[in-house]
């Protein structure tokens, strides 16, 4: 029985990173693609400035996803030791 729920939150987590993934590749993909390519094409080939525009694009996206998701394990970390650490009252606290 627990091999099996154990299983079923891999699953879980698994689809779960899946739809993550693809979510930032959908939105990377409309971000990037909006900034840098005109609505009309004037060639079936990127122009040097859209592909230097599009790399650009895409890794600063990428270097701001992992910046707020390492600010965000951070915040949880420190949630964490809070909830698990009382707080200290001070000596001449009135409570």
């Amino acid at each position: 029985m627990q091999r099996q729920t154990d299983d079923n939150v891999k699953k879980a987590a698994q689809m779960m990173l899946e739809q993550t993934v693809m979510d930032i590749s959908e939105r990377l993909n409309a971000t990037c693609t909006a900034k840098c390519l005109q609505p009309v094409y004037g060639s079936t080939e990127l122009v040097k400035d859209e592909a230097v525009c599009i790399d650009r694009c895409v890794a600063k996206y990428l270097d701001l996803h992992e910046i707020i998701g390492k600010r965000l394990q951070e915040d949880k970390d420190a949630y964490r030791l809070l909830a698990e650490k009382p707080y200290l009252k001070s000596e001449g606290s009135a409570t």
